[in-house]
């Protein structure tokens, strides 16, 4: 059997650097876009369901009208939930992620609307709420 282990920090203080560390994740051109928590919150529960140790990872695939979150387990299915969005500028792209850290910050937001930056399928991606929170999340391969 293989183990698992997720962690993660939670700063319960002002952040001084928080401005280097955005800047440091996105010092390129990146994709931002808004979303309703709840209804991204659904999507990725639901997606999750068909993942497994092989396949963890969740394809979220970004254009102007959606997101279409698409995930596949073998021997279980597939699944292909399509999100709205809010608002969205920039290109279109394709990235992976693990659900399980997606919900992590869906989970403890406050506000209804979602800000995520991307800025390639390889890097790491901010989720933002309001002005007190900010959540790097980094990318799976899903090759």
């Amino acid at each position: 059997f293989s183990q698992m282990t997720r962690g993660g920090f939670v700063i319960d203080r002002r952040f001084e650097n928080a401005r280097r560390l955005h800047a440091f994740v996105l010092d390129e051109a990146r994709q931002e876009l808004a979303f309703d928590r709840e209804a991204l919150m659904s999507g990725v529960r639901r997606a999750a369901l068909l993942t497994n140790e092989e396949s963890r990872g969740v394809r979220l695939a970004l254009d102007k009208q959606r997101l279409r979150l698409t995930s596949r387990a073998p021997e279980m299915g597939e699944s292909e939930i399509d999100v709205p969005v809010s608002t969205f500028d920039g290109e279109s792209i394709e990235i992976g992620f693990n659900p399980a850290f997606l919900s992590d910050a869906l989970k403890v937001m406050t506000e209804s609307q979602v800000v995520m930056e991307l800025k390639a399928p390889n890097k790491p991606g901010l989720i933002r709420s309001g002005n007190d929170f900010l959540y790097v999340v980094m990318p799976v391969n899903l090759q």
